[in-house]
């Protein structure tokens, strides 16, 4: 989005043409926590200009070397057919998903296992665009189970006694 300001400073006007730098806390925490550079850095395909740009331009500036080794950009995730959004209320947070305290009769009051969760979400080709539904993820925490399961009578069969996730 590209934006034309001006400002008024000191009784004269400046006009700028250009693009915000909201990108900086982005740099800043991937610093922090990652270190100047890491091997891969996701996002949405929205951030593929100009936001991943303005991140890279800051941590090469910062550091004197590029912030990742790899850069995928994912489609969108929709929410049983509809854009997701806040706004519309059809979205879930992993911690809803994980505790169950959405109590409206369509997650589990134990919640989601994170495996199941994380199974559900990489079945999908990261740049197709993922339609997600509870419906899905109970399938996904199902298709965990029946591979827990089997990996269990596998390991018995070999003489272990236990499966150890």
């Amino acid at each position: 989005m590209k934006w034309n300001v001006s400002f008024e400073i000191e009784d004269e006007t400046v006009e700028i043409e250009g693009y915000p730098g909201w990108h900086l806390e982005c740099s800043v925490m991937s610093n922090e926590y990652l270190g100047d550079s890491f091997d891969i850095h996701a996002g949405g395909k929205d951030h593929i200009f100009p936001h991943h740009p303005n991140e890279q331009a800051q941590c090469l500036a910062a550091n004197g070397e590029p912030q990742a080794d790899l850069w995928l950009h994912n489609e969108f995730i929709t929410v049983e057919g509809e854009k997701m959004s806040k706004s519309k209320g059809n979205f879930y947070t992993v911690r809803d998903l994980l505790s169950g305290e959405i109590k409206d009769g369509k997650v589990p009051d134990e919640g989601f296992p994170g495996d199941a969760v994380r199974l559900y979400l990489v079945s999908s080709h990261y740049r197709s665009e993922t339609d997600f539904s509870l419906e899905g993820l109970r399938k996904a925490n199902k298709e965990l189970r029946r591979i827990r399961k089997n990996v269990r009578r596998i390991r018995l069969t070999d003489g272990e006694e236990q499966f150890s996730t």
